[in-house]
């Protein structure tokens, strides 16, 4: 019979509980104390014999996860080493009994569990199986609201009120009924002694005080309650835990006392979304949980794995048409479909060489590159990926192993987003490079990457897809809104009040930055590549004919769904915008003024000609939100509207694009359509990116 086992193994006694591989139980088992310290080396070895004797007799175990205090033992750990091989126990796991405790008591969930017997210890895990504890560090320096705790404070205030110094209190009179404590040689002998149980000891007398009110019984409970509360409070904020339950555990806690009456009020003042209850299993069980886990780690499909997770810790990866750097977003993501709560928990943002960006420009520019380049190019790009969620990981404290997922937009070479004739063939065509399988051979989770190809497969403009992300985080019931992404492309979308996803649509209004950096990088002689803040473009007037000009350009007459890159605002675009200025001699702080103005305009071409009604905010997002001369100059051309940037909202302007991705392989790896036919124009949903696994 194949089966698996989890263990529990205490101070007193040893609980086993096997079950079926599917966790259907079948049997269970008390074997004696498991604490090596106080038995010994020797009866421990006997014990873990006895253990696998029993093991060995129901059949074929698969999987076997023992949880015991003492772990940190290196002794301990080689004797349970060298018995589970003698015993021919081979996928066995030792892990601390507060690891099976908080899975017992929440049934595998994430969630805190507070212990609080002898000692104390708060430990929890979030949606991402990230683990965290606080307290645990013994009777000297910690132990918050256990019994020894409650005890050790009794014995001080009483030595207190026999000094004379300290309040008067029902302690000393029970101590000296109950424990024939009455004097003070009798309370030094008592607590030193001997070991802290016999301090523990007294928690039921500082009970019983307070029950009858006693005033420094009660301070004793309420100062040991909200040292609790803090514990948990640390757990939470380590694991980014916001709402949900904790679990009371130990002596102290899972009776009605006053002290766990005291520390549910304090929770509640102080953390009322993080909900007090009672365990759901014992720790024995939560043992048997984390042996199932072992035994499906094998045999699970690793995307099934990821879903299978309450939240995801997803990286999501955008490196635009400037070819500046990638944008590297981790976000916490629960749920997927319009049911999904997204959290942002940090930004990074790798530039790249200026040679590579040379090259990489280059290659985009369609004159002259060989199929070589473009694959050297294409792993080049994995790597840079790679680098930029290691630098993530640095930034924000993960292991790279934490990581669930991937999702990388990848680096756009060339884009035809309408039919073209090529061999006489019609059709469209879009062309991404920066190689998947390279994250996912790093990190050994799922990537999803090259999300633009199948829209297009489906008759779509492959772009803009950041509308879906929009949609879940920014859409009101009772306003219009309009993001506004400002990144080398400008793109729009319009959330009507209370819409569907169905009723989102969305297009490119023109360039955005592209055109001000290239004009840029050329007044500078390529010593700069951007005009940080705005701050030349604010010292030149537009030049009104240049700008009547540049508002020719059929592509802002070209009615949605609609979108362009550098295929169009590209090098040939900005020379004839650099040959139109040396003729008109118009200075550099002119020319920088009127194409800034030009992004600005092209914005609001595109609310006055295709928004159904005027929205009451925009937001603007992106590098553009970062050129205060640009949001101005958007403010400007929209006096009706309340123009705001995502900082004023309290989001990252710089992470947009990169959140959004990982927004779209969450969806993807659930076989959610990802796409928005109304902004692109698909003939339907569709489920975009390719996955590497």
């Amino acid at each position: 019979m194949d089966f698996i086992a989890g263990v529990d193994g205490g101070g007193t006694k040893t609980k086993v509980v096997c079950a079926s591989p599917e966790g259907k139980v079948l049997d269970t088992a008390v074997f004696g104390p498991f604490n090596m310290n106080s038995i010994g080396a020797e009866r421990f070895s006997a014990l873990l014999q006895e253990l696998c004797a029993y093991l060995n007799g129901l059949g074929d175990c698969r999987a076997l996860c023992i949880g015991s205090a003492g772990i940190s033992n290196k002794e301990m750990t080689r004797i349970v080493e060298t018995e589970m091989t003698r015993g021919g126990i081979e996928n066995w796991n030792l892990v601390g009994d507060q690891v099976i405790a908080l899975n017992g008591a929440l049934s595998g969930e994430a969630g805190i569990a507070l212990i609080a017997g002898t000692g104390s210890i708060c430990f929890g895990k979030n949606g991402a199986g990230e683990y965290a504890r606080s307290g645990g560090w013994g009777h000297l320096i910690g132990d918050e609201g256990s019994g020894y705790a409650l005890g050790r404070d009794a014995l001080a205030a009483v030595a207190r009120a026999w000094d004379g110094w300290g309040e008067k209190t029902l302690l000393s009179q029970l101590l000296a009924e109950q424990m024939e404590l009455d004097d003070q040689k009798k309370i030094i002998s008592y607590t030193y002694g001997g070991d802290k149980s016999r301090i523990a000891a007294l928690a039921p007398l500082v009970e019983q005080a307070a029950g009858q009110d006693d005033a420094v019984a009660l301070e004793i409970i309420r100062d040991n309650a909200v040292k609790m509360t803090g514990l948990v409070g640390a757990v939470a904020r380590q694991l980014g835990i916001k709402a949900g339950k904790v679990a009371m555990l130990g002596g102290l806690l899972e009776h009605d006392t006053k002290l766990r009456e005291t520390f549910v009020a304090e929770m509640g003042r102080q953390y009322p979304a993080l909900v007090c209850t009672e365990p759901e299993q014992d720790a024995a069980a939560g043992a048997l949980m984390l042996a199932k886990e072992m035994l499906r780690g094998d045999n699970v499909h690793p995307i099934a794995e990821c879903m299978e997770k309450d939240s995801r810790l997803v990286v999501g990866l955008m490196s635009g048409t400037s070819a500046d750097g990638v944008d590297a977003a981790l976000c916490r993501i629960t749920g997927h479909g319009t049911a999904s709560k997204i959290e942002q928990l940090g930004f990074v943002f790798q530039p790249f060489s200026g040679e590579i960006r040379r090259e990489i420009l280059r290659l985009a520019s369609g004159n002259s590159a060989c199929a070589a380049d473009f694959c050297k190019m294409n792993f080049l790009l994995g790597e840079l990926y790679v680098q930029a969620v290691e630098a993530l990981c640095a930034e924000t404290g993960i292991r790279p192993e934490q990581i669930d997922l991937i999702g990388s937009h990848g680096q756009t070479f060339w884009h035809i987003p309408l039919p073209e004739t090529y061999l006489g063939h019609s059709f469209r065509s879009t062309f991404q490079l920066g190689e998947g399988s390279v994250l996912a051979q790093r990190f050994g989770c799922p990537v999803v990457s090259d999300f633009r190809v199948r829209d297009v497969a489906a008759d779509g403009l492959g772009a803009p897809l950041v509308p879906y992300s929009e949609f879940l985080i920014y859409r009101s019931e009772t306003e219009c809104v309009a993001l506004q992404n400002i990144g080398g492309i400008g793109n729009i979308t319009c959330l009507l009040p209370a819409c569907r996803l169905e009723d989102v649509f969305a297009f490119d209004t023109g360039p955005g930055n592209m055109v001000m950096d290239a004009v840029y990088t050329e007044l500078t002689g390529g010593e700069k590549t951007f005009d940080e803040g705005g701050a030349y473009a604010a010292g030149g007037k537009v030049h009104e004919k240049l700008l009547e000009m540049l508002m020719q350009d059929a592509y802002l007459s070209q009615k949605p769904p609609k979108t362009t890159g550098r295929e169009y605002y590209g090098p040939d675009f900005v020379k004839k915008v650099m040959d139109y200025a040396r003729r008109e001699n118009i200075s550099g702080q002119d020319l920088m003024a009127t194409v800034t103005d030009y992004t600005a305009q092209t914005i609001r071409y595109s609310v006055e000609h295709y928004f159904p009604r005027k929205p009451d905010k925009l937001i603007i997002g992106g590098g553009g939100s970062m050129n205060n001369t640009l949001v101005q100059a958007v403010a400007r051309a929209l006096p009706e509207c309340r123009v705001l940037t995502n900082e004023d909202l309290g989001y990252d302007s710089n992470a947009k694009e990169a959140v959004a991705f990982a927004v779209l392989a969450n969806e993807a790896i659930f076989a959610g359509c990802n796409n928005v036919p109304t902004v692109t124009g698909a003939k339907n949903p569709v489920v975009m990116g390719k996955i590497s696994l």
